[in-house]
Order: structure tokens, then sequence, then C-alpha cells
């Protein structure tokens, strides 16, 4: 039984840091297209996806208000 969940905790750290495709393929996409100059972390993705979920809601809010407005 021991044996099995030592097997299982390797599997889940194996995969751990391939959770989420998106940010590695949109770290790799930025890297590319700065030619290497810049090189963002998996992190940093994540805290701006985090950022634009946050902001994108309340944008559409203030444009619908703008619009009704005009």
């Amino acid at each position: 039984m021991v044996e099995r969940q030592r097997q299982l905790d390797a599997a889940l750290r194996s995969i751990e840091h391939s959770v989420d495709p998106q940010t590695d393929a949109a770290t790799q996409l930025f890297t590319w297209a700065s030619f290497g100059q810049l090189e963002p972390s998996r992190h940093d993705f994540n805290m701006l996806r985090l950022l634009l979920l946050a902001l994108l809601p309340q944008i559409a809010g203030v444009l619908l208000i703008v619009s009704r407005s005009a």
C-alpha cells in the first residue's frame, strides 16, 4: 500500500508542472515574440490571467453604462 502511494505521489509530481498547458504556451510565445529579451515565468502569466479575470467584467460593465447614457 505504501509503495503504491509513493508511485502515485511521484506520478502527481511529474504532471504537476504541466497542469496548465496554455500558460506554458503563452510563456513560450511571449519569449519567442520578444526575441528572447523577456522570459516571463509561469507565475507571471497566471497572475496576468487572474488580473484579467477580475478586470474584464468590470470594464464591460463600465462600457455598458457609458453606452446607455449616450
